[in-house]
């Protein structure tokens, strides 16, 4: 079974813990990804706008946000993903 390696694109920000968190699972995963830094970078700001308003309505929008392969992960919630896909693939 061929399997390919996704598209990550993490929204984040300085001093984010979660941001940090969600770096070295990515990391540990042997996986590269795209950081976003939603102070420096208008597109990703307003991208963490979007969405918040298409999956989490209501909800104040916050980092990190993880986009894998067009999917969005909320938080810590990429690990879980990406250990699945590890499963998948193996």
């Amino acid at each position: 079974m061929r399997t390919t390696t996704p598209e990550i694109i993490v929204l984040t920000q300085p001093n984010c813990g979660a941001c940090k968190f969600v770096e070295k699972s990515i990391d540990a995963a042997g996986l590269d990804a795209s950081y976003r830094d939603v102070r420096e970078d208008a597109d990703a700001a307003e991208m963490l706008v979007e969405l918040f308003a298409a999956h989490k309505p209501g909800e104040h929008p916050r980092t990190p946000v993880a986009v894998v392969d067009g999917t969005p992960y909320f938080g810590t919630a990429v690990r879980d993903a990406l250990r699945s896909r590890g499963r998948a693939a193996a």
